[in-house]
């Protein structure tokens, strides 16, 4: 189970997991729980959205939080074809792909809190 709640200051994050053990001798239960406050600036891979997917010419991509990362678009041999930079006070960006060829690549946005890696077909 996955909990969000937006206080304000940024997004609190539970997790609840249960641990379920059985045999026919025994049987097991133990909660786990872990709670994390992620902060707005530290976000990276919620309330982004990346469109038009597929793109001919330009993606836009934007973020419902501010991020201070990269952005990079690999190929599906694994090379690096683009590479930008988040500004910190940025909460969209609008990337011409119109030099790629048509295909299937990897772009990955990322900062100091982690990486999304989502599909992108240039047609």
């Amino acid at each position: 189970m996955q909990v969000w709640d937006d206080n304000g200051g940024g997004l609190n994050q539970q997790w609840s997991f249960t641990q379920v053990e059985t045999t026919a001798a025994r049987a097991f239960a133990a909660p786990i729980t872990e709670e994390k406050n992620l902060l707005q600036n530290e976000i990276v891979t919620q309330g982004l959205h990346i469109s038009p997917n597929p793109a001919a010419d330009y993606i836009t991509i934007n973020s419902t939080y501010l991020i201070n990362g990269n952005v990079e678009i690999v190929s599906t041999i694994g090379q690096v074809v683009l590479t930008r930079h988040f500004r910190s006070k940025q909460t969209f960006q609008v990337i011409d792909i119109s030099g790629l060829p048509k295909g299937i690549y990897l772009l990955k946005v990322s900062n100091k809190a982690g990486t999304k890696v989502t599909r992108l077909i240039r047609q």
